[in-house]
């Protein structure tokens, strides 16, 4: 089931050539298997995170990121390095890693739900720290951010342990596992068996893997639910935290088809959270501080800031944007996408983009909005 392809680690056999024309081509497998071996914990921790960080790059452009020669690189991610190869690597990898974040811009706006959805990946960090493997699962209605945050979370605290795969219905466990061989830099014309094999070699109790839109792995009529059946496993071998961001309605109604899978992942569960529109925002004592639609109409002047910091919306457009908000066709989902478009129609007219342009663009998206709802409303749309 476990590669058997690699020579054995601190063995004399030849290192592969780095080539120039290539992106890098050592196995994720390969890279985990010597930092479990080889390498003590904060070596490992070191070494995997500039492995992840750079194996979608050319030889050229690694050696350049990291300011080492690739053969080097080759031999440091093999597990096969020579004299001073190693304190050398972790210096330059330390270096880098201590430079990456500084000063740069969040990835996101940090709205109520968007804090509660990090707050969720935070703990999902915490049992990756202690080795405590299980389910974290957040449910949340399109549109919140759960794509958004967990991106940028792989990005910002990724240090080699975060697995991000997007998600989507098309074919059944083996080209879910295939997703995962990509991501993690494994051959995937390999035998099917050996893929699988090589796969769970990526992960370990220190991993986390975050498959999105994990409503797609449990929908398609199937009662057996094979890919959740193989998370399943993959948890129970590698001890691994998997994040589970979902559309809560779709997950749920899925789930409640195969009684025996959803005793399984809420047995397994260590961590859930549930964002299914604003709440009130009260204090530990019970002390109401803001209403939910305060909370709603500060995320929407919060998203407003972070795209555009320099910008006072003025009353009327924080109106319009509120109201696109709680509509039934729209949601703040929609909110960011009418900000996009105004942003859009700015550059592709050469104008500046001003508070009254963005205004006049949400309110013609608001006045769509209001046909549709009548047009979805009418007696012939409903037969």
């Amino acid at each position: 089931m476990f590669d058997t392809h690699t020579p054995a680690l601190g063995t004399d056999a030849p290192t592969p050539a780095a080539s120039p024309r290539h992106t890098v081509t050592i196995p994720g497998d390969h890279v985990m298997r010597a930092c479990r071996e080889l390498y003590e914990p904060a070596q490992a921790d070191l070494v995997r995170w500039a492995f992840y960080r750079a194996f979608r790059m050319t030889w050229p452009e690694c050696g350049e990121f990291y300011n080492l020669a690739t053969d080097l690189l080759s031999r440091v991610w093999r597990g096969k390095p020579q004299a001073d190869d190693l304190p050398r690597a972790l210096a330059a990898f330390r270096a880098v890693r201590d430079a990456t974040g500084k000063n740069a811009r969040p990835h996101y706006a940090m709205t109520s739900m968007a804090r509660r959805i990090a707050h969720a990946l935070d703990v999902a960090r915490a049992l990756s720290d202690d080795g405590a493997g299980g389910f974290v699962f957040i449910g949340a209605d399109p549109g919140f951010g759960k794509t958004t945050v967990c991106q940028a979370f792989a990005a910002e605290n990724n240090h080699g342990r975060t697995c991000y795969v997007p998600n989507d219905r098309i074919g059944g466990v083996k080209h879910f596992v295939q997703t995962l061989a990509r991501a993690n830099n494994v051959n995937t014309c390999t035998g099917y068996t050996d893929m699988i094999g090589r796969v769970a070699l990526c992960f370990d109790a220190n991993r986390i893997l975050i498959p999105d839109d994990a409503h797609k792995l449990v929908e398609g009529g199937d009662r057996k639910l094979p890919k959740l059946e193989y998370l399943l496993g993959l948890l129970d071998t590698t001890g691994c935290v998997i994040v589970l961001p979902a559309a809560l309605d779709r997950f749920g109604a899925a789930m409640s088809e195969s009684r025996y899978n959803d005793k399984q992942l809420w047995r397994r569960c260590k961590y859930h959270t549930i964002v299914n529109g604003w709440e009130d925002d009260v204090a530990p004592d019970g002390e109401l501080k803001r209403s939910a639609e305060q909370v709603r109409q500060d995320d929407v002047a919060i998203l407003w800031r972070f795209r555009y910091p320099r910008l006072d919306p003025g009353d009327k457009l924080a109106e319009t944007l509120d109201s696109i908000a709680v509509h039934p066709h729209g949601g703040f989902g929609k909110v960011a996408a009418v900000l996009d478009d105004a942003g859009r129609f700015a550059r592709k007219q050469k104008l500046p983009f001003t508070s009254k342009l963005a205004r006049t663009v949400a309110d013609e998206q608001l006045r769509d909005l209001e046909k549709l709802s009548k047009t979805i409303s009418t007696p012939l749309w409903r037969r």
